[in-house]
């Protein structure tokens, strides 16, 4: 029989000896967490999965990304509706300086300039888009996807979802 593990922890000094905790103000908490180089200031912190930097406001309850925190403390108030863009189309940068207010269109707009957003993957694309528009002219059921993809050299799947509009829903 194995020896029963204590599960709570050890403490290591008596509760009176505890230091109050330090309650941080955002600013700080933020500032330890950027990286300056020369050129932009790296979020070294929590990241999204498309690399954008995250802070808990207690504020608000809630993470926000971190360059949208960066304009509000650096720059002033976001208006209501407004994105805070890159100038340096980097999602980890939080340098005030880079930081700009746009249109959700603008945001759309500046994105495809750059040749990334929705339409990045186009350059990926296993379809045409006169190959989607063929495809969803089909009448299929589910046991084509996989021939025709055969047929076409991709994945059944990419098939199926491109009929569906889960992919390609811009063609």
């Amino acid at each position: 029989m194995k020896p029963e593990r204590n599960k709570y922890r050890k403490l290591t000094h008596s509760p009176d000896e505890r230091q109050p905790h330090e309650h941080k103000s955002l600013r700080d908490r933020f500032n330890e967490k950027v990286e300056k180089t020369p050129t932009c200031w790296l979020w070294t912190g929590n990241k999204n999965t498309s690399g954008y930097g995250m802070v808990h406001v207690n504020e608000f309850k809630t993470d926000i990304v971190a360059h949208r925190v960066s304009f509000m403390m650096y720059k002033g108030t976001i208006q209501e509706g407004m994105d805070v863009l890159h100038k340096c189309d980097n999602p980890a940068c939080v340098n005030p300086f880079h930081l700009w207010l746009g249109t959700n269109q603008q945001n759309v707009e500046d994105s495809q300039r750059k040749g990334r957003g929705y339409l990045k993957g186009l350059r990926n694309a296993l379809l045409s888009p006169d190959q989607v528009i063929r495809l969803r002219a089909m009448p299929l059921y589910y046991g084509m996807f996989k021939d025709i993809g055969k047929a076409w050299g991709v994945p059944g799947r990419t098939i199926r979802c491109a009929y569906r509009r889960i992919t390609y829903n811009h063609v």
